[in-house]
């Protein structure tokens, strides 16, 4: 089911200039017998306690190597203004530009276009666009268009409902055919008496009627914090589980969930409410999140990477991104930039990742002997 945006949840708190910082993540995989490393982010604030810079690694024959950065800027409003990705030439030993999202806001300091650029080698080429128009301040259409090299075409029409306190309830998803919008799916948003969600049912246009596609469901503890996400699927259901520390508060941290745009909600946020400090995040298939808030992630800089014997393309990856690998592969997963495992399927060539929010991705591919190549791909 397409998805240009992926709406799940509202950040509700707002970081305060604390000195305390989330410095780092690292994901974990149970072996059978102890936790190992996997990936891991650092992430890096200014003296406003904005994030400038998550720095993304993986963890290669027992030392960290580098994979990319996602580098920040911000104008004097602290909304961001320029989101630019960069990945690692382990040949050169530098980061090279990759792809950038600029952000344009209106004199309300209102996000009204999100501009993607990909670089060619020698410059930015446009590629995808967003146009945000709003009713009485409240966001009410959101256009993605792309660049066919001459003009900006219509590519999906993202249609807000809001209740009674401007809170967002439903969104209704068009894709542009035949120079007409066409419905594609919704998602239908509950939320408890403080506006914190609780349910979100994704559905999708059969040419009648929309029918379920999966839901996700979160349980919240006394304080509001979701400790539980469970996502039914037809195929299976997936339970996410989150720990905290519940005598100090998120926002006495400065911490990457801040809302950076004004509107994260609506251009791939992330599905949290956190009121308490974040200690862990649990996932199935034996993987777990460590949050550190004391160290950040040490490189050694000689653990420089023989290159995967896994292909991957096109990349960035608008829908189906193909994959290529020496040998027969067994088991694909696909994991979000902490860590979160959102997609998995036995062995294929190809997969869909319409549904994704736009970001850094990471693919594990493990093939029929046990032996695991791992890559990272940008969803446009």
């Amino acid at each position: 089911m397409k998805k240009q945006l992926l709406l799940i949840a509202l950040i509700t708190f707002n970081v305060l200039h604390a000195q305390t910082k989330l410095l780092s993540a690292i994901q974990q995989d149970w072996n059978g017998s102890s936790w190992e490393n996997y990936e891991g982010t650092n992430f890096e604030y200014d003296t406003n306690n904005n994030l400038i810079t998550s720095s993304y690694y993986e963890w290669h024959n027992g030392a960290w190597r580098e994979l990319g950065q996602a580098i920040y800027t911000y104008n004097s409003n602290n909304r961001v203004t320029q989101e630019a990705y960069k990945e690692f030439d382990s040949n050169t030993g530098t980061y090279k530009n990759y792809i950038r999202y600029t952000y344009t806001f209106n004199t309300n300091h209102n996000l009204t276009e999100l501009l993607s650029e990909d670089w060619d080698g020698t410059q930015w080429i446009n590629s995808e666009k967003q146009n945000v128009s709003y009713v009485d301040g409240n966001i009410d259409i959101l256009i993605d268009q792309n660049w066919n090299g001459k003009v900006w075409v219509n590519y999906s029409r993202s249609t807000i409902t809001n209740d009674s306190s401007n809170r967002v309830i439903q969104i209704i998803h068009e894709n542009w055919q035949n120079n007409n919008w066409k419905l594609s799916d919704r998602e239908i948003i509950e939320r408890n008496a403080n506006g914190i969600i609780l349910k979100s049912n994704f559905e999708g246009w059969n040419g009648s009627a929309y029918v379920e596609s999966y839901r996700i469901e979160y349980t919240l503890d006394s304080n509001g914090n979701i400790i539980t996400e469970t996502e039914t699927r037809p195929e299976k259901q997936n339970i996410i589980n989150y720990t905290y520390d519940n005598s100090q508060l998120m926002n006495a941290f400065a911490h990457p969930f801040a809302d950076k745009t004004g509107m994260d909600f609506f251009i791939g946020g992330g599905s949290f409410s956190f009121h308490n400090k974040l200690l862990s995040i649990e996932i199935p298939d034996d993987t777990r999140i460590i949050i550190d808030y004391n160290n950040a992630i040490t490189l050694n800089v000689n653990s420089f990477e023989v290159e995967n014997k896994l292909i991957i393309y096109p990349n960035p990856v608008k829908t189906d991104l193909i994959i290529r690998a020496e040998n027969p592969l067994n088991t694909i997963e696909i994991y979000n930039i902490l860590g979160l495992k959102v997609m998995h399927t036995k062995n294929s060539t190809s997969i869909n990742v319409a549904h994704l929010s736009k970001g850094i991705y990471t693919i594990k591919a493990i093939d029929h002997t046990g032996n695991t190549s791992i890559k990272k791909f940008i969803k446009k």
